[in-house]
């Protein structure tokens, strides 16, 4: 039974949704993408940050402001239980 993993983008104020089925994607996205596949594997949730030239001008590195997107494990495919991890991402505000 595949997993089902979301990444997603914080775009203009919106969350930007793709839904990946199984590790075999989640790495390719990962590759793509640049985030740590292993990690959310392992974990079940990954960030992504700007880059420091794109990055939003704020003098705290770890703001909500640095972190442009992520992937996180949501389910199994074909269950009705969910990830143990939460089924929203984990967006920090100040």
């Amino acid at each position: 039974m595949k997993e089902l993993f979301i990444m997603w983008f914080k775009q203009d104020g919106f969350l930007d949704l793709t839904h990946i089925h199984g590790r075999r994607e989640l790495k390719k996205f990962g590759k793509q993408y640049g985030f740590d596949a292993k990690e959310v594997i392992n974990y079940g949730e990954t960030f992504m940050f700007y880059e420091e030239e794109d990055a939003p001008s704020n003098d705290d590195h770890w703001s909500d402001d640095r972190i442009c997107g992520g992937a996180y494990l949501k389910g199994a495919i074909g269950t009705s239980s969910p990830s143990p991890f939460g089924t929203q991402p984990r967006i920090f505000r100040n």
